[in-house]
């Protein structure tokens, strides 16, 4: 998304710009940001389980175990933009397989080899590919709206 701009923020002191920091900081690690970007996570867990190419075995459907959900704050790395602002970990949203319920998913997804060879039939990825521009877009807007309380 480079070269693309959001907003115009115009700080004209250094407590000007303390406040704002702290406010930006605060408001892109709360669960505000999950909220906002959720709906992101559905349409790739919604498209995944229209890829699934598995019909009902031990345990159900695998399509029936693909989630999207909030995610916990990570232990390391950077994966938000609360990263950028604070340098703290912020929040996520997590599209996947529940895998104590399909503990097979990941031979489905990329195939296996040994004795009894299996060809990858890959779901969650094609799904991340195709629904990359409608969930880039709701990401966007809900950045957008969030930044909205900062631009005047």
């Amino acid at each position: 998304m480079a070269g693309r701009r959001f907003a115009n923020i115009t700080l004209v002191s250094t407590a000007d710009y303390e406040r704002v920091s702290r406010e930006m900081k605060q408001k892109f690690s709360s669960e505000e940001v999950q909220d906002a970007i959720l709906p992101a996570a559905k349409i790739v867990r919604d498209t995944a389980k229209q890829y699934v190419n598995l019909g009902a075995g031990k345990g159900g459907h695998l399509r029936d175990f693909i989630f999207a959900t909030k995610g916990k704050r990570a232990k390391g790395g950077l994966n938000s933009l609360a990263d950028l602002i604070g340098g703290e970990r912020g929040p996520s949203v997590i599209v996947g397989v529940d895998r104590r319920k399909a503990p097979h998913s990941h031979l489905i997804e990329f195939g296996h080899g040994g004795p009894h060879p299996a060809p990858a039939y890959p779901f969650l990825r094609p799904a991340v590919a195709a629904t990359r521009g409608a969930a880039m877009s709701i990401i966007e807007g809900a950045l957008k709206r969030m930044l909205a309380a900062f631009v005047k």
